[in-house]
């Protein structure tokens, strides 16, 4: 029990880490992009990559490339070639995946044949596939069935696996069962790396102590900690706001004017985050890119430390309509928004969740407002001047 603790408090960090390391597909093909629901008929093939930010996505048929998929609802039925990158709320797979396979939602089910690794980070997972590889899985709570080709490593807090594992099985949690005949290698529970450890004299506990900081001890330095990170950044909000009203407005209208402003921010920001790490490195590794290369580094920061203030504002916004004002004031919006923000960072997982959703945000919004300003400064230029009659 105790290793599963010492696991569990450090599991927002583990699943952002796969998040980032992993999800960058392998290859660039001619690419398709999609920010309304969407649907692909089973008698329909593409020869292109998908990228899709909606409210429901729907594949059936064939997509030779990868898919990106991004959507409250996903339902993937259909046959992927290369590589399938799913976020949601609720995801459904039964499809044939050539590549691999990452699942990142609230409540998933998972069938089919996969033939790649599994990567699964769900609080909510059926898993009932055929996978060739690996499989990697993080929940709250899984039922795992079918099979896995190699190793199965779980981690959550009730799982039940009744799974045939052709390798080794790593399950860690507090309440767990498993069908242990129907794996073929060794099996490693909670009990078993403590027990290891010990033979190595080493107590997990001691060895994970500086892990497991909670809100009894060291109450003193966290209360500070917390009370200097929101009058800090409350200092710098109001300055930035103050000396950008109009960008503030324009960056608040991109995230919480509609549902699909959220979700086209949101979008954008998480296929940027994806895309911009290949040809930053690129810049960095050649002489003349690196001043450049830095310069987005720096912008790119501005963005994830001070980016959101205005997603704070605008969430800040949105609250106090619900309790009857209907004007739009920033200060007190963003003080609302800072609230919240404090309160979220006290809730272990979520706040993961949750400051990556707003670093998203935040650079998707940025970034579409620029595109605005761009295209009008644009239509400006090329627009034909006229001269008055005498």
């Amino acid at each position: 029990m105790k290793i599963f603790k010492k696991i569990y408090n450090i599991l927002p960090i583990t699943i952002l880490s796969f998040l980032l390391l992993l999800l960058v597909p392998s290859t660039i093909n001619a690419a398709q992009f999609h920010f309304k629901s969407y649907t692909l008929p089973a008698e329909e093939t593409v020869y292109e990559d998908i990228y899709v930010v909606a409210d429901t996505i729907k594949i059936d048929g064939v997509i030779d490339g990868d898919v990106i998929l991004l959507a409250d609802t996903v339902q993937l039925n259909g046959t992927i070639t290369g590589d399938a990158y799913l976020m949601g709320g609720k995801i459904d797979v039964d499809a044939t995946v050539y590549g691999n396979t990452f699942v990142f939602a609230n409540n998933s089910t998972v069938g089919g044949l996969l033939t790649g690794n599994t990567y699964l980070a769900s609080s909510f997972l059926n898993y009932n596939a055929d996978s060739e590889g690996d499989l990697f899985a993080f929940f709250l709570e899984s039922n795992i069935k079918g099979s896995v080709g190699d190793d199965l490593r779980a981690f959550g807090i009730r799982s039940k696996v009744d799974s045939i594992v052709r390798g080794d099985l790593l399950l860690i949690g507090e309440q767990h069962t498993a069908s242990e005949e129907k794996v073929s290698g060794n099996i490693f529970y909670n009990s078993t790396i403590e027990g290891i450890a010990k033979d190595q004299g080493v107590e997990i506990d001691r060895m994970f102590k500086f892990e497991t900081p909670t809100l009894r001890r060291d109450w003193n330095l966290k209360a500070a900690s917390v009370g200097i990170n929101f009058l800090s950044l409350l200092l710098v909000g109001y300055f930035i706001i103050s000396l950008t009203p109009v960008k503030s407005i324009e960056i608040r209208k991109r995230i919480t004017d509609s549902t699909d402003d959220f979700l086209k921010s949101l979008g954008i920001g998480f296929v940027l985050a994806i895309v911009i790490p290949i040809p930053l490195f690129i810049l960095f590794i050649s002489i003349i890119g690196t001043p450049l290369a830095v310069f987005i580094t720096g912008l790119l920061s501005f963005v994830m430390i001070f980016g959101k203030i205005w997603v704070e504002t605008a969430f800040g916004k949105e609250i106090l309509e619900l309790f009857g004002v209907k004007e739009y004031r920033p200060f007190k919006s963003f003080l609302v928004g800072r609230v919240l923000t404090t309160v979220v960072s006290f809730i272990p997982i979520v706040r993961g969740f949750y400051n990556t959703i707003v670093v998203l945000v935040a650079l998707g919004a940025i970034v579409r407002m620029k595109n605005s300003y761009y295209k009008i400064a644009k239509e400006q230029v090329t627009k034909p001047k006229t001269t008055k009659k005498k």
